[in-house]
């Protein structure tokens, strides 16, 4: 008799409080997976396919005072890079493609064009080269857009810090407009190419905020309107 109480009170607390539990179940796992997915959107990466179609414009520039920085083939037979850590000199530059691998190339190259205004340098190669072809982003820039550069840090090494752009019309104290974005960038990055999520080029890497991860960016079209003037020489 006593088993069979035991019996019916467990199959009316099954019944009532299964739903319950199952419920609970439920949401709590579907909370997870929400939770999931919130994680795999804000943790999406820059794919490598990405960056290897890139990587073969890139180039080290060695200035004649020493002084290094990153810079860009941008067409066959220019590089741009910038003007703020890369004084013009006479003597000529060297400019390290492929760096730290079989396909190295050493160039020399001399100033072409110059915006002191906007610290922008194009160098002169002398000769077409072989270059990865570097597509423009055409549409504008917005708060949060992911970004990626390429550059030599410490003028040995790859890097390809990832972030956000915090600014698309920012103006500094000396009245220049650029890009804000948040990049980790190390000494020698400066002129290093800056393309969104897509591998497409949208500005080069001016200056830092010292001490912090704030990045001054020249937009394309200040260096696309620069190589237009360079064209009527």
């Amino acid at each position: 008799m006593l088993r069979k109480r035991v019996a019916i009170e467990a199959a009316v607390i099954t019944s009532v409080l299964g739903p319950m539990i199952m419920v609970m179940f439920n949401r709590f796992f579907q909370g997870r997976a929400v939770e999931a997915t919130k994680s795999s959107i804000s943790t999406v990466t820059i794919s490598d396919d990405r960056i290897r179609g890139t990587i073969r414009s890139v180039a080290l520039v060695k200035a004649p005072s020493g002084k290094l920085a990153t810079g860009f083939v941008l067409l066959p037979r220019f590089v741009v890079t910038t003007a703020n850590v890369v004084p013009v000199g006479k003597k000529p530059f060297v400019v390290v493609r492929g760096r730290g691998t079989v396909d190295e190339i050493v160039d020399t190259a001399s100033v072409f064009l110059e915006d002191s205004v906007n610290q922008i340098l194009v160098l002169d190669l002398g000769r077409e080269v072989r270059a990865d072809s570097l597509e423009l982003r055409q549409a504008d820039v917005s708060v949060l857009d992911k970004v990626f550069t390429i550059a030599y840090g410490w003028g040995d090494f790859v890097s390809v810090p990832e972030g956000r752009i915090a600014n698309t019309a920012y103006r500094t104290d000396d009245g220049r407009s650029v890009i804000v974005a948040n990049l980790a960038i190390e000494p020698g990055m400066a002129g290093g190419p800056v393309f969104d999520k897509d591998g497409r080029l949208i500005g080069m890497i001016n200056s830092a905020i010292e001490n912090s991860s704030i990045v001054y960016l020249t937009p394309m079209a200040r260096i696309q309107h620069l190589l237009e003037k360079g064209k009527e020489r």
